[in-house]
């Protein structure tokens, strides 16, 4: 499977989701034009190329990533809720980062694929830590960089790259695991909520 092809299929769904009436589930309330922005701007940058420093590019799309995390964190004037936010970033990256070097140690260890396995639990753990789509989004952005830097992929002539269509196809593995948590999340807990008013009714 070519790289990009996930993140290209998951967004496409999503959208199609978001438009039909979906838009809580999907991205929380945010609003169409934010997710339109985003969308172009990594679509627009993302063939661009940025040399920093020897052996390591930077795909500049991954700057639209990187800016609307920093703007989430800038928006929140909670200042638990950020560190929340980026406790959880950090212990996601590790979670990532211990999946993808497992794998490298020994292929043996392998839950649903190696490419799978690092995103769905760090998404899971967002889903879990966080509520809201802008905060998961934020704890995704951050704990892919972690992962990618802590354990690089190298492209053929031995560049550490940043933000290409493999980091991406993460990416929206991650947020995808994230938005499910949270809905699995909200569903136990209605039933909860039902089984408790039945109880004492």
């Amino acid at each position: 499977m070519n790289e990009g092809f996930i993140a290209c299929w998951f967004a496409f769904m999503l959208l199609i989701l978001y438009m039909t009436g979906w838009k809580e589930q999907v991205a929380d309330g945010v609003s169409r034009r934010v997710l339109a922005v985003f969308l172009l701007a990594v679509f627009v940058l993302h063939d661009l190329w940025l040399p920093l420093g020897n052996h390591l590019i930077l795909q500049a799309s991954l700057i639209a990533a990187v800016g609307a995390a920093i703007l989430s964190v800038a928006d929140c004037r909670n200042a638990g809720l950020v560190v929340s936010m980026l406790l959880s970033s950090l212990f996601a990256g590790m979670s990532w980062t211990w999946a993808r070097l497992m794998y490298r140690a020994d292929p043996v260890f392998i839950g649903l694929h190696p490419i799978w396995d690092g995103p769905l639990l760090a998404g899971i753990i967002g889903g879990l830590l966080l509520e809201r789509f802008r905060h998961q989004f934020t704890l995704i952005v951050f704990a892919a960089l972690m992962a990618f830097v802590l354990i690089p992929v190298r492209a053929p002539g031995g560049d550490m790259v940043l933000g290409s269509w493999g980091w991406w196809d993460a990416f929206a593995i991650a947020l995808l695991a994230a938005r499910v948590t949270t809905l699995l999340k909200e569903f136990m807990r209605g039933l909860f909520h039902k089984a408790r008013r039945g109880r004492f009714s």
